[in-house]
């Protein structure tokens, strides 16, 4: 890696290219994810360090002389390539790759939130698991002959599941068993609405069964619900009564905003740091705990009891 070293003596600025080189950065990275519905499935990585991190290297001129063994470019390299730079990056501040538009910015502080950037996906607060069990009581017109699917829906993401026919167990007429496993973006759980749509091929052409939906403002935070969606419409009956049921198992999990993470965040405590290290108000404290415990488990020993 080539650096630009910018030395001033009096009026004439002078630039010295300097090689860093066995540069070595040892620290622990916090990376987060916005998904989108679309390739390419990820719209924006934001990373910054949870702690400032060890950073060692080496530098050189040219590899003519080791620029470290100048005293003051010494420290002042050392200072700006171990503390002030790294420093840029650690948490809260962060560094924002936005796929979409192709560029990345940071590092940004808390007052700029990632969404502001990331149009196409700052829209989706969780997602959604959806696990198609089986279905009953299916209505089918020809005896023997049925081949069902499902067509989940919400919003603008549409997926397929696999024929009666295409699963591993395949279940007796009108009694399909699917066991497939969605997944969905949610932009906003109070008001959208997993639209379930059963058709049957009979041949090379389909035929509705039947639609129904499932309130996801009904789902709890992570909590798995199992949810019997009663199928209306289809070719039965002119579309009236029920053309059967669907058994869908539900979670739906919201995204943790980063203001919660960074509460979240608890400081660490070195483990090795010895007794004498502990602040004295920390001993003191600890001191008088002790001592009042000691005494009141004396004064029960002996029979009395504290005032």
């Amino acid at each position: 890696m080539l650096l630009l070293l910018s030395l001033k003596f009096g009026i004439i600025p002078i630039a010295v290219p300097v090689c860093v080189r066995d540069f070595d950065i040892d620290g622990e990275l916090w990376v987060k994810l916005r998904l989108i519905p679309t390739q390419p499935w990820v719209g924006a990585v934001s990373c910054s360090f949870v702690s400032l991190p060890k950073v060692t290297f080496q530098l050189a001129a040219f590899r003519l002389f080791n620029l470290m063994g100048i005293p003051v470019l010494s420290m002042f390299l050392t200072k700006l390539l171990t503390e002030d730079l790294p420093r840029l990056f650690v948490r809260p501040k962060k560094i924002v790759l936005d796929f979409q538009k192709g560029k990345a910015v940071g590092p940004l502080s808390n007052d700029l939130k990632s969404g502001e950037m990331e149009e196409g996906n700052k829209d989706f607060v969780g997602e959604l698991s959806v696990t198609l069990v089986d279905a009953q009581k299916l209505r089918y017109m020809f005896s023997g002959k049925t081949d069902p699917y499902a067509i989940l829906r919400l919003g603008d993401q549409v997926i397929r599941s696999k024929r009666n026919s295409q699963t591993t167990v395949t279940g007796a007429p009108g009694r399909p068993i699917w066991n497939q496993d969605f997944q969905f973006l949610v932009s906003n759980p109070k008001e959208q609405v997993l639209q379930i749509e059963v058709n049957d091929r009979l041949g090379f052409a389909d035929m509705a069964i039947g639609t129904g939906e499932v309130d996801l403002s009904l789902l709890q935070d992570t909590v798995p619900t199992d949810r019997i969606v009663v199928l209306r419409g289809g070719w039965s009956l002119f579309g009236k009564g029920s053309a059967g049921e669907i058994l869908v198992r539900l979670t739906y999990k919201s995204y943790v905003e980063e203001e919660e993470e960074d509460r979240a965040i608890v400081k660490p405590i070195d483990a090795n740091a010895d007794d004498d290290e502990m602040p004295y108000s920390e001993e003191l404290g600890s001191f008088v705990r002790k001592e009042r415990v000691d005494q009141e488990s004396f004064m029960l020993d002996m029979g009395f009891t504290q005032p």
